[in-house]
């Protein structure tokens, strides 16, 4: 899809609308200037399209790789908040903490089930309960395994199991309502980010625009031999802001949701609607 929509879909688009702004793969210009160091130059629009998709197309794609681990993780992180005090629960009723956890495990099911039985089967074999939590829990992630390591305290501490439970029980209450309050704050920053690049942009153009008009008017009055380069000049506003994208987007990933592969996503959705952005804007001056 990346490399379909850019060269045939968006140039198909452009002639229906009579604006014949993309030519497809035969549009595509990129030399290399050293400005400093070597960088691509992006001559048409075309190329900017090209670019913007060819981004997008990689980091979806990575996205897709990692999206099942980062579903893992979020769901076992909801199973493991109510898996303490279902634990907890049923340790009142009178049920050793193996039980429990058994029990528990089959009524949250998979995949936090899966790490669960490893567990009471290794203690049950003899095993350290700190022993067979680092063997069972050693894949999932850290923020996880801080709630879970409770239950290993309890099985080891002789007969203050509910005492152990009752406490990581309040914990986990509080953590998971500080979590859920953290982010709805932080949602507000995702929006100010996205929009902080798009305003990038935005104001990349204009400032191309003021200069294409500035040129355009020493030129015509002899001021000036020769005229602006704009791919030039273009390039050296698209760069960065490729680079603002990827930086927001990590950061957006990491202190929302904690999880640096879903900068993927964003950076598959605002890497073509920036290439755009300058490629529209590159053709109309």
């Amino acid at each position: 899809i990346s490399f379909i929509l850019p060269l045939y879909l968006l140039p198909l688009i452009s002639d229906v609308v009579g604006l014949k702004m993309f030519r497809g793969i035969y549009g595509v210009q990129i030399y290399i200037e050293v400005v400093v160091i070597p960088i691509p130059i992006f001559v048409t629009s075309d190329s900017y399209i090209l670019v913007g998709f060819f981004i997008s197309g990689l980091t979806a794609m990575l996205y897709l790789l990692y999206r099942d681990r980062i579903k893992m993780a979020r769901v076992l992180k909801k199973q493991s908040m109510d898996l303490i005090p279902l634990v907890a629960s049923y340790v009142k009723t009178g049920m050793s903490i193996l039980d429990a956890l058994s029990e528990a495990g089959k009524v949250l099911g998979n995949p936090i089930n899966i790490y669960i039985t490893k567990f009471v089967e290794l203690t049950k074999l003899g095993f350290s309960p700190e022993y067979s939590f680092d063997i069972s829990f050693s894949t999932i992630p850290r923020d996880v395994r801080v709630s879970l390591a409770s239950i290993a305290i309890s099985i080891g501490s002789g007969g203050r199991v509910t005492d152990i439970l009752s406490t990581a029980e309040r914990y986990v209450f509080h953590i998971s309502r500080l979590d859920e309050l953290r982010k709805h704050r932080l949602e507000g920053y995702r929006a100010v980010l996205i929009l902080a690049i798009i305003a990038f942009a935005i104001s990349a153009i204009l400032s191309l625009t003021i200069l294409s008009y500035i040129s355009k008017a020493l030129y015509l009055s002899g001021l000036a031999i020769d005229r602006i380069s704009f791919p030039l000049t273009s390039t050296m506003y698209y760069i960065p802001a490729i680079i603002i994208v990827v930086a927001s987007s990590i950061a957006i990933s990491r202190i929302v949701y904690g999880e640096t592969a879903i900068a993927f996503k964003y950076i598959s959705i605002l890497s073509p609607v920036i290439s755009i952005i300058f490629a529209v804007a590159l053709h109309l001056l």
